[in-house]
């Protein structure tokens, strides 16, 4: 009975109405949900521009960016990809 009381009551044509309390405790829950995530985005550790990488990992990093799409490996034999010319196009 008491939860009945608490999460609902009848209006004088009988039909079911949640009550303020209700509504004023999901609000109060609501602000207090959505500023603790506000809070935590707010304070969370950012990622440094390098990520944390020494000298020797950058240039490991940098040598990898130029190599990428250049070549690839299938059943240990390397590849090398075609350049695409798109001067044809315009």
């Amino acid at each position: 009975m008491v939860c009945r009381v608490i999460s609902s009551s009848r209006n004088n044509n009988g039909k079911k109405e949640m009550s303020v309390g209700f509504y004023i405790g999901a609000t109060v829950l609501a602000v207090a949900y959505f500023g603790w995530m506000a809070y935590e985005v707010w304070r969370a550790p950012m990622m440094p521009d390098d990520y944390g990488l020494t000298d020797e990992e950058k240039k490991i990093w940098d040598s990898i960016e130029k190599n990428k799409k250049k070549t690839y490996t299938i059943k240990g034999k390397k590849y090398k990809l075609k350049e695409k010319n798109n001067d044809k196009n315009r």
